[in-house]
């Protein structure tokens, strides 16, 4: 997966697995 919203930790914590893939 790319940077992209796990990039910041407040995503990291509310974004599940799933959105990492896309």
């Amino acid at each position: 997966s790319q940077i992209t919203l796990m990039d910041l930790p407040v995503f990291q914590a509310i974004t599940p697995d799933e959105l990492t893939d896309v």
